[in-house]
């Protein structure tokens, strides 16, 4: 564990190279450290190694028999990444995702609509990132449409751009920390008829929420290239001009 840890902190500090041999060092004393292969393969992921790090995330994964949803999210991520896996090996991942974790207990009814809609975005990257490239001007868009719109930040980061969306939102929580069923009801206390997930299976998603149904129209975009495999969510996909 101590070789394990001392590689997580080089996955931290995106030192890949020694994260890598600080897991092979504990790899060699057990060979089912889940937190040693998960850190493996953030560091062989980060280095440009994706098939290799897929392979370490599924070493992880049958040593947890797939119970663990986030380091799904790590595997799933960074099949993308690999041309060695075919399109339909990385669909039937997605969807296995889906069928292990989407939740048996779902919301089934939600307040009549007052004639206004309201739309809430969960995501951990409301600052200056690449996500906000594209998703402020949707955001600032709604707003201007009349859009109630209530953002819920999956981070404990915050600059100028974060400003940006608060600004324009009619509600704001921070939510890192706040466990599912907590955010599930707060959800639910502010009246959303629209869940958007910017995030997939990037880092700081919270698909479990979205996997408990917890608005009447959820759906996903941007982040994560590909289905998130949740049968709850719609995806949207914009080609050519048209989503």
């Amino acid at each position: 564990s101590a070789w394990a840890n001392f590689g997580g902190a080089f996955d931290i500090l995106k030192r890949p190279w020694e994260c890598i041999n600080a897991c092979n060092e504990a790899l060699k004393i057990d060979p089912a450290s889940v937190s040693a292969l998960n850190n493996l393969g953030n560091a062989l992921k980060n280095s440009g190694q994706a098939t290799k790090a897929a392979q370490s995330y599924e070493r992880a994964l049958e040593a947890t028999s797939w119970t663990q949803p986030m380091l799904v999210s790590n595997y799933l991520l960074t099949l993308q990444y690999s041309a060695d896996f075919t399109a339909e090996t990385k669909a039937a991942q997605h969807f296995k995702y889906g069928e292990l974790f989407s939740s048996k207990i779902k919301r089934k009814s939600w307040p009549a609509p007052d004639g206004t809609i309201s739309v809430g975005i969960l995501s951990p990257d409301f600052i200056n990132h690449s996500v906000s490239y594209f998703l402020l001007p949707l955001y600032e868009g709604l707003a201007a449409a009349g859009i109630r719109l209530v953002g819920y930040n999956n981070s404990t980061r915050e600059d100028h751009v974060t400003e940006m969306y608060k600004a324009k939102a009619d509600r704001w929580h921070t939510v890192r920390g706040v466990d599912d069923a907590a955010l599930i009801q707060q959800i639910a206390d502010d009246g959303i008829d629209v869940l958007i997930d910017p995030s997939g299976h990037t880092s700081g998603n919270r698909l479990p929420v979205f996997a408990s149904r917890a608005a009447p129209v959820q759906l996903t975009w941007l982040g994560h290239p590909n289905t998130t495999g949740l049968p709850e969510m719609l995806r949207v996909v914009v080609s050519s001009g048209r989503s």
